[in-house]
């Protein structure tokens, strides 16, 4: 199983560039690290985005009561040879919309 590290960083619109730096500069790289920045588009509300090994992925309308097997309703929407052994939601938590990752 693959090691996973989120980094959270708070930047505002009024955040100070030096102060942002000095957050990153923290962390340190390494050989054969993917590195993601996602946006954070509140514009976007009542969305699920679908990425990684699926058929079908994107952007989904969210529904109340809504649960996984309603995006992955089978075997059959998901690419070949698809991890057995993991898989991760990243939920984002107002106000702030910081990351929450959740393992299935």
């Amino acid at each position: 199983m693959k090691k996973r590290t989120m980094l959270s960083v708070q930047i505002s619109d009024t955040s100070d560039s030096e102060a942002v730096r000095s957050q990153m500069s923290g962390f340190e790289v390494q050989d054969g690290d993917e590195i993601h920045i996602f946006p954070i588009a509140p514009y976007n509300s009542a969305s699920i985005y679908l990425q990684g090994h699926v058929l079908r992925p994107g952007r989904y309308s969210y529904k109340p009561e809504m649960k996984l097997t309603d995006l992955v309703t089978s075997y059959a929407d998901l690419l070949p040879e698809p991890s057995v052994l993991y898989g991760e939601i990243i939920r984002l938590h107002a106000p702030d919309y910081h990351p929450v990752v959740e393992t299935f």
